[in-house]
């Protein structure tokens, strides 16, 4: 027996569609020197890539669900238009000449480990966004392009520990 939270009230009967963490192996690699303007181009190429991306499923939610549930995303937009994050990913390939997949994966799960940890609830709650985002942007270096959530091609009944707001746009009321 699963117990959760649902999403819409009443009942339904249909298999259940197991949502697993998109846990991804992320390898901290060094770069030669004279690689890191490269590795630096493909990180900023994959945030320019992953604001697109974001402006479509805001577009998206929008006409679906309505302005105010497209909110979330302008927030995460705005965070990534943030330009102390990318200098802190900066720092990590160029200082530490990281390759870029782990200089964000990095930088993006230490900020949500940061907001975890703070005692407001509000707060603690920006910490999913990181997490959301973060893998947004990883994704994207990695080339990924599909969700687990692209195999449902029936009526289910989703059963996940958490939803991002992006897993949550992707899914068919």
């Amino acid at each position: 027996m699963l117990k959760g939270i649902p999403a819409s009230p009443g009942y339904a009967v249909a298999n259940v569609f197991l949502l697993g963490n998109d846990e991804l192996t992320i390898r901290e690699d060094m770069v030669p020197a004279e690689l890191v303007d490269a590795e630096w181009e493909r990180f900023t190429d994959a945030m320019n890539r992953t604001k697109d991306d974001l402006r479509q499923t805001k577009d998206d939610v929008a006409n679906r669900l309505g302005e105010e549930e497209s909110a979330i995303f302008e927030a995460h937009l705005m965070i990534l238009d943030d330009p102390l994050l990318a200098e802190e990913i900066g720092g990590e390939i160029r200082n530490g000449k990281k390759n870029a997949v782990w200089a964000a994966h990095e930088v993006f799960t230490r900020h949500a480990a940061l907001f975890a940890s703070l005692d407001d609830e509000y707060m603690k709650e920006r910490a999913a966004d990181f997490r959301d985002i973060g893998q947004r942007v990883v994704k994207q270096l990695l080339g990924i392009h599909s969700s687990p959530l692209d195999a449902i091609d029936s009526p289910v009944i989703l059963a996940a520990h958490d939803l991002t707001p992006s897993e949550t746009a992707r899914l068919d009321t």
